[in-house]
């Protein structure tokens, strides 16, 4: 649970910074200056909505970017551990056979 509050404070973080840079400036709120909503703001209208389906937007963007990177290692992981339980199956192959063999050599 501690992880989760770390996590949404860093995107949190994040995205005042997205904000309050001035390379994200794109124009796209007209002459009004751009302000970082806090989560409890209740103000309403037109331009503090927009501001907070952006800043939504921004979050689910993130999220979206950590779920892509993990699924990517998830899915290195896997081949990892796939190719490793076939190795360990064809050793107890080798090793399986090899003990039937001892055994036929013995019985004949």
């Amino acid at each position: 649970m501690g992880e989760t509050k770390d996590r949404k404070a860093n995107l949190l973080r994040i995205l005042r910074q997205q904000l309050q840079s001035p390379e994200a400036d794109d124009g796209s709120l007209g002459e009004s200056k751009r302000r970082v909503i806090e989560l409890g703001d209740l103000t309403t209208g037109p331009e503090s909505e927009i501001d907070r389906v952006k800043l939504r937007m921004i979050a689910l963007s993130a999220e979206i970017g950590e779920l892509r990177s993990e699924n990517v290692r998830l899915a290195s992981d896997y081949q990892k551990l796939t190719t490793e339980l076939r190795e360990i199956k064809l050793v107890l192959a080798r090793a399986h056979a090899k003990e039937l063999r001892a055994v036929e050599h013995r019985t004949s």
